[in-house]
């Protein structure tokens, strides 16, 4: 997706999408791999789906839906009544940071089953949130000084720690010249096709 921001995400149905500067973040396919796994841990927990379930219920009173066109209609409804019930959307960052150890658990998982090494995420994930390393303790928890995306990557660390030696300690293979070239082609693309 060619947007001016540094994104992936994921749509209910399995779609996933990534902006091209977020392919030029990536350093590797073992990274690549990383988030595309974490994606997927969205998707197959069914978090959009449930999300959009319970604004069905909070905004709209909706118990049940029937077939496509009806959902359709009852989501324009929920656009519509955005904004006279703007406290259910809100909810929705607040269930952000569970949904996201979920799917970063799903993630190391994935990788790590595909052959992928899992710190390779735990990488990723501390430069993309510029955490430089940082997880915070139970002092700076305490104090509400640790920040979400810390707290994510502490949770990331602690997940890849239980796993057996043989799947975390997997070595990262050196960039391949197919993902270089898919990379570039990615960025320089300019095509509406």
């Amino acid at each position: 997706v060619d947007i001016p921001a540094v994104d992936a995400f994921s749509l209910p149905g399995g779609r996933i999408y990534l902006t091209r500067k977020m392919v030029a973040f990536v350093r590797s396919d073992d990274e690549l791999a990383g988030l595309l796994s974490h994606e997927m841990g969205h998707i197959l927990s069914h978090q959009g789906g449930i999300e959009m379930t319970r604004l069905f219920h909070d905004v709209l009173g909706v118990t049940s839906v029937s077939d496509r066109k009806d959902i359709f209609e009852k989501f324009n409804r929920l656009l519509d009544n955005a904004a006279r019930n703007p406290d259910a959307f809100r909810r929705v960052g607040q269930q952000e940071e569970p949904d996201q150890y979920q799917a970063d658990r799903v993630a190391i998982y994935a990788m790590t089953d595909a052959g992928y090494p899992p710190l390779a995420f735990l990488d990723f994930f501390d430069r993309f949130a510029q955490t430089k390393g940082k997880t915070g303790d139970r002092l700076s928890d305490l104090f509400g000084l640790t920040t979400p995306n810390q707290k994510r990557l502490r949770e990331i660390r602690k997940a890849i720690s239980e796993m057996p030696a043989a799947c975390r300690d997997q070595a990262s293979k050196p960039t391949s010249q197919e993902f270089s070239k898919w990379q570039a082609d990615v960025i320089a693309y300019s095509g509406l096709d």
